[in-house]
């Protein structure tokens, strides 16, 4: 029988080699030495090679403002001399004490092969400035709550909006992770039909078994009117429709769940394909002759940033900036916009953030940085027209995602709608218009939650494609003060 398993955590923080250090120590402080008796403390601590000269001192120094014990692997205990060796079973040992496991990685992908070996399932970390990286990360572990740039601690009921803390499920099963009370509920079915074989019906043919069968009538036997027979005939007349309606309607109910599948996988294609153009909400346009270029050029970099390519694909160079060149973003702008239009290269200027462009090299040059996008994709409609869709999309800002009493995540009524028209070109398509519209019949109207209703978050639901972004590493950094 299915069992909720609690209360096991051997959770690692990994600092990758895009990682703020400066961040990665106080994460690692707070993870491990908050509270270090409890399920979600760090007990285990991955360095990638190429920061870990840098990062260990670092993290070292803050964590024995709280005396810390490390126990590290050959190459930790070369950066750090005095530490103490580790054992194969510190690698696996939930401590819940000030001691802390270290091992040096060579890739993320010997981090999450060290995770998925030792790791109990409960909760993981990464601290990188990378979105690649991350996503690789959230992707690949396997556990009930993994993080980016916060703190293992806060997996909890409280933390996540679902009431006290019950435990925290690491199984696979529901419910996993953090439980409250609606995951603990479970529900009792009541049959309630009647059967022929009834307590009344059979006590009352009990007590008419010794009624004859057959009575004479007129010299010649006759056999009894049965008053139940007909009644009964009727009823199995009504049961045979009823079963066949049943069929048939259950047949149709299939075929219609098939095309709802379908629908809803076509929507998420185009919100995918949509989302980083309508992010920070381009000026409408009648055909890409008359759109703003410099608004185009931002979204195919937006694209490409968000096309989760590998970790280590482009360069960083000093200061942090990832480093693209043109060559990529034009492929991605062919890929959004067709080929009506030609891209023109320049520095990008949105709102709060700027993508430098050097003309010597031909290249982007993408900050680590903190962006939020203005708006979030929801198509209503899907109108085909010979090689021409139309997507009837509604602009949900971001930050107005509300949470209600149940702790789930509701989406606010669209701010505008806009149609996106897509042609066709060979097996794919490209925008080729963004037209403002009136909001669909399909659209329901939402009241805006009180706030006794629902408290605002400022992250989608992940069929939305997320509420917020960031650039380069677009990873919005989290702070690591859970309780």
């Amino acid at each position: 029988m299915p069992v909720i398993e609690t209360g096991v955590g051997n959770c690692h923080v990994y600092v990758d080699q895009a990682a703020d250090l400066e961040m990665a120590a106080e994460i690692v402080f707070n993870a491990k030495t908050s509270r270090p008796s409890v399920c979600n403390a760090c007990e285990s601590l991955l360095v990638h090679r190429g920061i870990a000269e840098q990062a260990l001192p670092l993290i070292k120094r803050r964590l024995d403002e709280k005396q810390v014990v490390l126990r590290g692997d050959k190459a930790a205990c070369a950066i750090l001399p005095g530490i103490e060796a580790a054992q194969e079973a510190d690698w696996s040992t939930e401590y819940l004490d000030y001691i802390l496991s270290v091992k040096v990685v060579g890739s993320i992908e010997e981090a999450i092969a060290h995770i998925g070996r030792y790791g109990t399932g409960h909760s993981e970390c990464i601290v990188t400035q990378n979105y690649s990286a991350a996503e690789q990360f959230l992707n690949e572990v396997d556990a009930a709550a993994v993080y980016v740039n916060a703190s293992t601690r806060y997996t909890d009921g409280g933390e996540f909006g679902f009431g006290a803390e019950i435990g925290i499920s690491t199984q696979k099963l529901h419910a996993r992770g953090p439980l409250g009370l609606s995951e603990l509920t479970s529900v009792k079915y009541k049959d309630l039909r009647r059967r022929a074989g009834s307590l009344a019906g059979t006590a009352l043919r009990s007590q008419q078994e010794d009624l004859p069968i057959w009575i004479q009538k007129q010299g010649r036997p006759v056999k009894k009117r049965r008053s139940w027979a007909f009644p009964l005939g009727l009823l199995v007349i009504v049961l045979v429709v009823a079963g066949v309606v049943a069929i048939v309607g259950a047949g149709v109910s299939g075929v219609k769940g098939v095309v709802e599948r379908r629908e809803n996988a076509m929507k998420e294609e185009y919100q995918k394909f949509i989302a980083p153009v309508i992010m920070n909400d381009p000026s409408p346009f009648d055909d890409l002759s008359q759109a703003d270029i410099g608004q185009l050029m931002e979204a195919a970099v937006w694209s490409l940033l968000r096309s989760d390519p590998d970790p280590d694909r482009y360069p960083y160079e000093e200061g942090g900036y990832m480093v693209i060149p043109q060559a990529d973003v034009e492929k991605q702008f062919e890929y959004l916009f067709g080929t009506e239009v030609k891209p023109q290269h320049a520095t990008i200027t949105g709102y709060g953030y700027e993508f430098p462009y050097d003309a010597a090299t031909k290249t982007y040059h993408i900050p680590v940085a903190g962006v939020d996008q203005l708006y979030t994709a929801q198509i209503y409609e899907i109108e085909k027209k010979g090689a021409t869709t139309y997507l009837t999309v509604g602009y949900i800002a971001g930050g107005q995602w509300v949470q209600d009493a149940n702790g789930d995540i509701v989406a606010p009524e669209p701010d505008k709608y806009m149609k996106i028209t897509l042609r066709e070109k060979g097996e794919s398509y490209y925008i080729s218009a963004i037209q403002a519209t009136d909001p669909p019949e399909t659209a329901a109207t939402k009241a805006q939650p009180s706030e006794t209703e629902g408290e605002t978050v400022s992250e989608a639901p992940a069929s939305s494609e997320g509420a917020s972004s960031t650039a380069a590493a677009t990873i919005a950094t989290a702070q690591s003060t859970a309780g």
